[in-house]
Parts: structure tokens; sequence; C-alpha cells
């Protein structure tokens, strides 16, 4: 993103897949002339090791980082710059379903994995859902499986809040 920017050209994830075996991360950009008008998803990332929140900070809050469970900021392991946008297109990844449709890709036992894949990726390309974790959509909060991990979801719901609702369950 940086060194696309620098030569004046903007780029944006139309899917991006992570698979256990290697472990291997791929992503698909598309790359268009001119600079990028905000640097809203290019931000940092802070973890908080006491009670688990995670949030994305712009620059100019570098200095004014802390978690509401610490206002002193000394459990917070930041990360970043990074790209904290949508990893995937979800228009891009329909036309893709419907071109594995079209060419027999999918259907009749076969394909089934790949169309579970895509659909799973339009899934967590929810603009509500951040980059992060979890998720209860019964407590009004944006929420997908993650094709990351079986095991995963992505959310907005604050991690203790999401904590909570999982003790009580």
């Amino acid at each position: 993103m940086r060194e696309a920017s620098v030569l004046g050209y903007r780029v944006a994830p139309l899917f991006s897949y992570y698979s256990y075996h290697g472990p291997v991360f791929r992503v698909m950009l598309r790359l268009n002339r001119g600079k990028l008008l905000t640097n809203r998803h290019y931000e940092f990332i802070s973890y908080c090791t006491k009670c688990g929140h995670s949030q994305s900070h712009s620059w100019d809050e570098l200095s004014k980082l802390s978690c509401t469970c610490n206002k002193e900021g000394r459990s917070l392991v930041v990360s970043g710059p990074l790209w904290t946008g949508p990893l995937h297109s979800t228009s891009y990844l329909t036309e893709m379903l419907n071109m594995a449709e079209q060419l027999g890709w999918m259907g009749n036992g076969s394909g089934a994995d790949l169309q579970k894949l895509l659909q799973l990726m339009v899934d967590e390309s929810d603009p509500k859902l951040p980059f992060g974790y979890i998720k209860l959509d019964e407590e009004g909060y944006a929420v997908s499986r993650s094709h990351i991990a079986t095991n995963a979801i992505k959310t907005d719901c604050p991690m203790a809040t999401c904590i909570r609702i999982a003790k009580e369950v």
C-alpha cells in the first residue's frame, strides 16, 4: 500500500485467502492510478494484554493510546501501520461465484468447498465488521465466520462484551 501510494497508485484488495498448509496468505489486489484520498484504512492496531480488547488508531491518535481497563496504556501492544480496511470486495467475490458456476466448477457434489469458501468470504466482507474478532447478532453486532479458521468469527462487538455473553451461554 505504501509503495503504491508513493508511486501515485492506490490499491484495493479484491480478495484475500489464508491457508494453514504452509502457512500461505494470498491477496489479489486491484491497482488504480491516483493516490488514496484518505488514510481511513491505513491505521495502527492495539491489543490489550489485560482484557483482550483490540482497536484501530489513526496516526493522530498514537500519542493518546490507552485501553478502558488501563488508562496508562502500559498493557497495549501496538502494530502498524497496517491495512485495516475490507479484505474482500463483495462484488468481485460474487462475480467469482457466478463464473465458477458457469464453468461447471460447482454443483453435483463437486466444488462444494469452493462454493462454501467463496460464500464465507462474501459474508466476511460485511463493511460493519472491523479488522478483528467476534460477534453475536442477537445483541445487535455484526458477525461472520472467518475463512481463516473454522472456529473463528469476526465482529464489531467489544471483547469484554463477547466474554460476558460467552460466559452466559
